[in-house]
């Protein structure tokens, strides 16, 4: 089981323009908490994360930035594979 861990962020939230998203709410919110979760996890104390959400035409650009540890070069394609692991990863 993995162990509970805090990840305190501060609040400035800056919108430029509304964005509206169509899709499944439960998976998107899912999504963000994953990408906000593992941006937490991997970020030292006293780092930053930043998300940004961008309309791109008729699309959403959404990315999460941290100062953590990162992902080697060898590992950022299969990333995205399901289950995907880099060695070492723990919860």
């Amino acid at each position: 089981m993995a162990s509970p861990f805090i990840c305190l962020l501060p609040p400035p939230i800056q919108l430029r323009e509304p964005l509206m998203a169509l899709g499944d709410r439960a998976s998107l919110v899912r999504l963000l908490r994953i990408l906000l979760d593992n941006a937490c996890k991997f970020t030292p104390p006293g780092g930053s994360i930043t998300m940004t959400a961008v309309r791109e035409g008729d699309a959403i650009l959404l990315q999460v930035e941290d100062s953590g540890i990162g992902i080697p070069v060898e590992h950022q394609e299969p990333i995205f594979e399901r289950l995907y692991r880099v060695a070492g990863d723990s919860d």
